[in-house]
């Protein structure tokens, strides 16, 4: 029986003597532990349970009694035994207490590990499920993971635009992490290969270095003044473990042990991996659930603003209240850029979330923008796609200083959104939204909302225009109606009052020359009012046809000068026609060139007071082709009027009391007549009281017979 037992089997008397043992299994010689007291190696702490259940065995023979108790080996070292007594005192051939013990302190270490870790499980699961914002629950959670796992411990998640941010680091020495991070050693979880945290992100399995050395601390980015202030920490072993959640590496968890208290084992990094894979699960549900709160707050505000576009189509104050909304939910500052009519960009509409920063923003509004300003936001409306800026502060560093860096500065810009407006083909403007140093920065999934968010006010801005232009459209014509009505009733009245004269039985030979002019005169006005009416008619159908034909500008030209004398001697205007030079040919129809002519220097007379100048240039023009410039001293038109001056119906001063006469169809006739012979005509003008200067090119005859064959 003694040889087939497994562990060691002892006889002992009623005194727990050791009289026999078949093994030493606590360093003892045999011989030696003969005649020994069993009491002598237990445990203090478990002697008087021992005591119990040697007692109990000497009141009931031939009954195993069972129990476990912790020895001292030879060495020194604590070990956990599982005996079993059994009384054979009376039995004659034994008489004595028969032991039979097993070494079970490996198996105890993991029992009572298990359990701890067990334990630590719940704990750390206990944490992670008071609160879905992860960010308030870690630090906690690696405060647990540091006092049991580790001597340094550290955590990094990995950004959506690849970067990747420390999230804590603590160590059970704070002098120790606050040399780390002076030292800058906390790299060694930062940013780039050769450093473990992106390794271990790059290929998503676990790190483990069990004796860190000088060489990989060096490899890591510490310099060697750091290292000297460090050097402690090539006695440690190290774990970098990846924190991965459906397929995902979310992050790592890296830790360090002191290698006095034990290099970590084969058990220990699969407990890390247990304990990381549940750091993770709570990570990613936490920031799944963080996204879908954070869109559906994005959703509810692009309702909430998509109301509120709809509610007026007064720009302006949309566009202001847009601004308000946006800072209220999504943005410490924000900008609307729009184009100025001389095609500059200018800030429309700013908020900003702290009243104490609105008046820098009211500052920035009434300021024009930058050079560099206008070519950044350029570039962006040039590329027609949002664009994110992280981590912003050194592109402020770098502006020119002065008062606009000041403005800037204090508004502290950290991370942007800029996304173009555009509407049905056509750029608007831009949208900024902006984040201070201290608020989270942008990621790649707020700028698919911006990018959503001005594309809605994109159109409201749009609409917004197509409303003013239709209201603008509506104004023209009620006022061309008042116009024409007017213009076509004048003539009439002069015809009919001469026509009742006529009917008079005695009028005069002088009386009778009068009302024949008149009446003629008023014709031909007529005539003229109804030709240009047409003439519109058939631009708008596309009606309006040409008899080209090869002539010299020149005579053209002057002969136009020349029927116009009469009109401009009335006025005591003195004309001047200057041929600088021969120009070449051009293929024309004559009838529509000179009603070009005659348009251009009818306005230059009807709006150039009395003795004033006007003055004809023909010349080539540096294409071959022919140039001719109609300027004057008249009134000169208004900057704000000049965009609009070929405009159809438009007039300076539309009113029926005006002083002078006309359908405002003139110059919108001779945009399309030059056009249609493939030239441009452009107005000029300082302004009101300063003159006016008309330029018209035409090609000549040999490039613009390639045009049309080309067409």
């Amino acid at each position: 029986m003694i040889a087939l037992a497994q562990g060691a089997v002892a006889l002992i008397d009623a005194e727990a003597r050791i009289l026999f043992v078949s093994t030493s299994l606590l360093g003892h010689s045999l011989d030696n532990a003969y005649g020994q007291s069993l009491l002598d190696d237990i445990h203090p702490d478990d002697l008087p349970y021992f005591r119990m259940q040697f007692q109990r065995c000497l009141d009931h023979p031939d009954v195993r009694i069972h129990t476990q108790l912790r020895t001292f080996h030879k060495d020194g070292s604590t070990r956990v035994f599982e005996t079993v007594l059994l009384n054979k005192l009376k039995d004659a051939d034994i008489g004595a207490i028969a032991l039979h013990y097993f070494d079970i302190t490996e198996q105890k270490a993991i029992e009572i590990r298990q359990a701890s870790n067990g334990k630590f499980l719940e704990k750390v699961g206990t944490v992670l499920s008071e609160s879905l914002e992860y960010t308030a629950t870690i630090d906690r959670v690696v405060s647990l993971v540091l006092g049991y796992l580790g001597d340094w411990c550290s955590l990094d998640l990995l950004g959506e635009d690849g970067s990747i941010e420390q999230i804590t680091v603590a160590n059970a020495n704070p002098e120790l992490v606050q040399r780390i991070k002076d030292t800058g050693f906390h790299r060694l979880v930062s940013f780039k290969p050769p450093s473990p945290v992106a390794t271990v992100i790059a290929t998503g399995e676990m790190l483990y270095v069990s004796d860190l050395t000088s060489e990989m601390l060096a490899s890591a980015g510490v310099s060697t003044d750091a290292l000297s202030s460090v050097r402690d920490l090539d006695k440690y072993s190290f774990v970098a473990a990846p924190l991965k959640a459906r397929g995902h590496v979310l992050g790592v968890l890296s830790l360090m042990k002191s290698c006095e208290s034990g290099r970590y084992d084969e058990d220990d990094l699969a407990f890390i991996k247990e304990v990381t894979t549940r750091i993770a699960l709570h990570i990613d549900n936490a920031q799944l659930y963080r996204e879908a709160q954070h869109a559906q707050k994005q959703a509810a505000l692009l309702a909430e603003i998509t109301t509120l576009l709809a509610e007026s189509l007064e720009s302006s104050n949309i566009l202001q209240r847009l601004a308000r909304i946006v800072v209220d939910n999504f943005a410490d500052y924000c900008f609307v850029h729009r184009f100025s009519a001389n095609g500059g960009l200018y800030r429309a509409a700013g908020a900003h979330r702290d009243a104490e920063l609105c008046g820098v923003v009211n500052q920035l509004l009434e300021c024009p923008i930058e050079p560099e300003g206008q070519q950044y936001i350029r570039t962006v409306i040039n590329r027609n796609l949002p664009s994110l800026t992280r981590d912003g502060n050194p592109l402020v560093s770098k502006m020119p200083d002065g008062p606009y860096k000041d403005m800037i500065q204090r508004l502290a810009p950290n991370s942007w959104i800029m996304a173009p407006l555009v509407a049905r083909g056509t750029c608007l403007g831009s949208l900024l939204l902006a984040r201070s140093r201290g608020s989270p920065q942008y990621t790649t999934k707020d700028v698919h909302f911006v990018h959503e968010l001005a594309r809605r006010a994109s159109i409201a801005i749009d609409n917004e225009r197509l409303y003013r232009e239709s209201q603008e459209a509506s104004r023209l014509k009620d006022q061309f109606l008042a116009t024409i009505s007017h213009e076509l009733r004048t003539p009439l009245t002069s015809i009919a009052g001469w026509a009742a004269i006529l009917q008079r039985k005695n009028i005069d030979e002088k009386t009778l020359g009068q009302a024949v002019d008149s009446i003629q005169r008023n014709v031909r006005l007529q005539t003229s009012l109804v030709e240009d009416l047409l003439d519109v008619s058939r631009i708008i159908t596309g009606k309006l046809r040409l008899d080209p034909k090869v002539v010299d500008l020149q005579p053209l030209v002057a002969s136009s000068v020349d029927n116009m004398r009469s009109m401009t001697d009335a006025k005591s205007i003195r004309i001047a026609f200057i041929a600088e030079e021969q120009a070449s040919p051009i293929l024309c129809d004559p009838n529509r060139i000179q009603q070009v002519f005659w348009n251009l220097l009818s306005n230059a007379i009807k709006f150039t007071p009395a003795k004033g100048k006007i003055k004809v240039v023909v010349r080539r023009n540096q294409a071959n082709g022919a140039e001719i410039i109609v300027s004057d001293t008249g009134i000169g038109i208004a900057p704000e009027f000049l965009p609009f001056v070929f405009d159809r119906f438009r007039q300076f001063d539309g009113s029926t009391t005006r002083n002078v006469a006309g359908l405002g169809l003139g110059l919108s006739i001779v945009k399309h007549l030059v056009e249609l012979h493939g030239g441009t005509v452009h107005a000029e003008s300082a302004g009101v009281g300063q003159g006016s200067t008309f330029r018209v090119i035409l090609p000549s005859a040999a490039v613009a017979a390639a045009q049309s064959m080309s067409e």
